[in-house]
């Protein structure tokens, strides 16, 4: 649900299927898609279906397109997604599970074509009152029922450039989110920063007390929660200069800038590197101890994504990154 580069398949085509990222445009239609017979009305049952499914890749493997691509890896691919792929999105009730809509009539007649909403729902519309409006709460919902029913263990979200507005302008808690979003800043920097971190900061307490609800594992009683870590990432900063005694005035972007993590497994409260007072900008830091390195203003991008890997327990050993210890809880 991220844009950018965030969705990004990566140079590594050796890598399983389930590996590479799904883009979902909608998280509130995308469901509909996820199972080839529910939800039409006058089709066949599952079993000529399948037998239908079965004529149709014997046919296709004996084609002269089948021949002549036999050995092609994205044809082997695309097979295997219709075949075990499938399959394995369907046993799994996927239409159903990861479905955000609400059985309401005219708008959402599921029932009319034999659909139902996710067991989840109702927790959904707590948590997220405005999901069906509001673009970033639908998004935060769908990673909710991805992650709760084990279908990716990584998902990306976050605010498109388009305004949201979830009712009439005279109320304002009815603006959702700018035109822009925190590109608002070029406009109004305080104002713009301010809507746009409450926005995301709330959206993501809404997320973690959700997992927080949810079991992992009824052995330990862990949460969902306990083994899920949120990274608020950014591409770029603001410039740190304003007019004189202004309060309203705008920025333009800057490559200095940090991240937040929040989760369980890594250390709490804590800032690793900081800011020069005489600069505004952004320093480094020893990934393995924590301490401030005032003088490095080059990229931390290996020490972060080292102690992404470290906070969650991944043996780092012979990758070449560094020591992370100072990400671990």
């Amino acid at each position: 649900m991220g844009g950018g580069g965030y969705s990004e398949r990566g140079t590594d085509e050796s890598l399983p299927i389930s590996c590479f990222a799904e883009t979902v445009v909608d998280p509130l239609l995308w469901p509909m898609g996820l199972d080839g017979s529910k939800g039409l009305l006058g089709v066949p049952q599952k079993s000529v279906v399948d037998l239908a499914r079965s004529a149709r890749n014997s046919l296709d493997a004996q084609s002269v397109f089948g021949r002549t691509f036999e050995g092609s890896a994205a044809l082997k691919r695309w097979n295997e997604q219709r075949t075990t792929g499938q399959a394995k999105i369907e046993a799994a009730d996927l239409i159903r599970n990861l479905n955000l809509l609400p059985n309401q009539s005219p708008q959402f007649p599921l029932s009319q074509y034999g659909l139902t909403s996710s067991p989840d729902l109702a927790d959904i519309q707590a948590a997220f009152p405005q999901y069906l409006t509001d673009s970033l709460q639908s998004q935060a919902a769908m990673a909710f029922l991805l992650i709760k029913n084990r279908v990716s263990v990584s998902v990306t979200l976050g605010p498109d450039l388009n305004a949201v507005i979830t009712g009439p302008l005279t109320t304002p808690s009815n603006l959702r989110s700018p035109p822009l979003a925190f590109d608002f800043s070029h406009n109004d920097h305080r104002s713009g920063q301010a809507f746009m971190w409450s926005r995301i900061l709330s959206t993501v307490d809404s997320l973690i007390t959700l997992l927080k609800t949810k079991e992992f594992d009824p052995v330990t009683h862990e949460t969902f929660w306990d083994r899920s870590m949120v990274y608020i990432a950014t591409d770029f900063g603001r410039t740190r200069v304003r007019p004189s005694a202004a309060t309203s005035f705008g920025t333009g972007h800057d490559l200095n800038n940090g991240v937040l993590m929040i989760s369980p497994m890594v250390k709490g409260n804590t800032i690793l590197g900081g800011v020069d007072p005489m600069t505004t900008q952004t320093y480094g830091f020893d990934a393995r101890t924590g301490t401030a390195q005032v003088g490095k203003v080059t990229s931390n991008e290996a020490d972060i994504y080292s102690g992404v890997l470290t906070a969650m327990g991944v043996d780092t050993t012979g990758s070449g990154l560094p020591n992370a210890d100072a990400f671990k809880a």
